[in-house]
């Protein structure tokens, strides 16, 4: 139990109850977090492609991304598919985002790392790290807010 004493009128704060507090306010942070860099990714699969023109499953046509872009979606089920978590590690807590879809065939393989850092015959798609990177001010601004309320 830690105590402290102010102006010789003791406060007692339970450890129990100041880790739980800042254990919270970690969570809350990271969930904000996840939330701004997964809306990111989405935001990036909307954007204009300039890759290959292919025939859509459902009829038409769709524009498939380019080495580089962001994936396109063509089906949206990997787009469906990404979310963030919030979870205790070893170290305390993490903010974890992206897809745990895998690659049909006989070989499967996790998509999302796949797109990220492409293969030997597909150039890499990323969006995962260029959501992290580009929301970096925000992602700072989020900690900073939630540590003021620890001060």
């Amino acid at each position: 139990m830690l105590k402290i004493k102010v102006t010789a009128i003791p406060v007692e704060i339970r450890t129990e109850e100041l880790i739980a507090l800042t254990d919270r306010m970690a969570q809350d942070a990271l969930e904000e977090i996840g939330q701004v860099v997964e809306a990111s990714i989405h935001t990036a699969f909307q954007g204009v492609k300039t890759g290959e023109i292919y025939p859509h499953p459902s009829g038409g046509t769709y524009q498939a991304s380019a080495a580089g872009e962001a994936p396109a979606i063509r089906t949206g089920d990997y787009d469906a598919s990404i979310s963030h978590s919030v979870g205790k590690t070893d170290s305390g807590f993490a903010v974890a985002i992206g897809s745990n879809m895998l690659t049909a065939g006989r070989n499967k393989y996790v998509l999302g790392a796949l797109l990220e850092l492409g293969s030997i015959k597909m150039g890499a798609r990323p969006h995962l790290i260029p959501a992290v990177v580009e929301n970096l001010y925000r992602i700072k601004q989020i900690i900073q807010a939630h540590g003021k309320a620890v001060k």
